[in-house]
Order: C-alpha cells, then structure tokens, then sequence
C-alpha cells in the first residue's frame, strides 16, 4: 500500500490519497484524526488540495479506480509470473496511459467543488478485504486449473472472464501460476487475462449507471471504454507481431 500527501491547509488539516491494493482512495487528516473522503457514486477518488475553510478540491470515478486495477495487476503479475507480465506489458502500459490521459480530460474540464464531499471514516488497511481477496485468488486456482485440464484454454478463459466480474486481480493471478507451473504458455495468458479485465469494466459501468445517474455515467464510461479497448489494441498488435 502506498500512501500520497497532496495538500496541506494554513490550519494544519492535511489532504492525499492512498493505493489499499484495489483502489485509490482520499483522506483527511486534522486534529489528530483520520477520515477516509467517499464522494456518493465514487469508487476512487484523489484529495489534491485543501484551503483554510477546509473545502477539498480532487477528482473521483471508476476511471481512476481503473488505474490502480493496472498498476495492482502489473505487481501481482511481477510477483506470481514474470513471463506472463512479459507478455501483456503493451497492453497494460496503453490500457495504463489511456486512463490517466481521460482521467487528466476530466480533471481539467471539471468544475471544482466549493465544499468538502462527504466524509466517512474509515481505515487505510481493511483485514476484511485482505481475507476475501486471498480467498478468491485460492478459489480462482482451484478453478483455473481444474478448466485447463477440462476445458483446455477455452476452460481457462471462461473462469477469468467471470471471475473479473467481481475481482480482476485474482483472476490474473490464477491464470499467471498456471504458467508458473508449466501448464499455460505465457503468451496464451493474454487473452484470459485481459477478459477478466473487460468484464471487471463492464461490473465499472454498471456501478457508475446505478449509483451515479446517467450524467455521471456519461462522463465515466466512454473512458472505461477507451481504456480496455487501447488494451486490447496493444494486446493485439502484441500477439500479431
């Protein structure tokens, strides 16, 4: 996990963000005491700055959420399998600018807020989520090879694309041990991986037409898009060339 300063205000109260392995979230620190900023129809947000009347200005949405999708799956993948992260470099570095160049977009075209977003407060490490992801990468392996030896690479990238509906990474991890273990080559990876990937997008929108309206969907979703498809682009030409 790591954590970012970003602004610090006349009377003390400090701003910034923190990476708690899924996604980036913004934090208050004043007088002592630590609270977490959860803007409503949020999943990751970054506090950049804060005045003496104690507004924060910042930006928020799945777009960012989905860049520390690719910098987590770029460090599990450099953990588990160094082969597999090998192979899909093009296509998270282009899915990884994409984000941040949209995610830059809507920053600069946003209107800043005048008053601090709701707060909440909240922890920077959450034992509950570290549990429930190590319980998914376990299931997630299981399932992984007991489809390869089934199923073959058909198996393989069925179980990643559903398991990317609700986590990304463990779907990544799974399909990057079987190629640790010698039963999946690197380069057929990609696929898989970058499906759970594209369904873990699809699960983004949702979220951000549900608990955002379609205004905010609007302004979130053609950047999921663009940035799964430059993965995709970049996988392609990748696996071609």
């Amino acid at each position: 996990m790591a954590t970012w300063v970003s602004g610090i205000s006349d009377s003390g109260d400090i701003v910034g963000y923190y990476n708690d392995g899924t996604t980036f979230h913004g934090f208050l620190l004043s007088k002592g005491k630590f609270t977490v900023i959860q803007p409503p129809a949020s999943d990751g947000d970054l506090a950049r700055g804060i005045n003496a009347r104690g507004d924060i200005v910042g930006q928020f949405g799945p777009v960012l959420s989905t860049v520390a999708t690719i910098l987590q799956m770029t460090a599990v993948l450099a953990a588990t399998n160094r082969a597999t992260l090998y192979e899909m470099r093009f296509a998270l570095a282009a899915a990884g600018i994409a984000a941040l160049i949209y995610g830059a977009i809507q920053t600069f075209l946003s209107v800043r807020q005048e008053t601090a977003p709701p707060a909440q407060k909240g922890r920077a490490f959450s034992l509950k989520s570290a549990v429930l992801f190590a319980g998914m990468i376990a299931v997630m392996l299981f399932l992984s090879a007991a489809l390869n030896a089934q199923l073959g690479k058909a198996g393989v990238l069925a179980a990643a694309a559903v398991a990317g509906f609700a986590d990304t990474h463990s779907a990544a991890v799974s399909v990057a041990s079987l190629v640790a273990a010698g039963r999946f080559a690197a380069r057929d990876a990609v696929i898989p991986i970058l499906a759970g990937l594209t369904t873990n997008t699809i699960a983004k929108a949702a979220v951000a037409i549900s608990t955002g309206g379609r205004r905010f969907a609007a302004q979130i979703i053609p950047g999921l898009v663009i940035v799964i498809a430059a993965a995709w682009v970049a996988a392609g030409f990748a696996l071609v060339h």
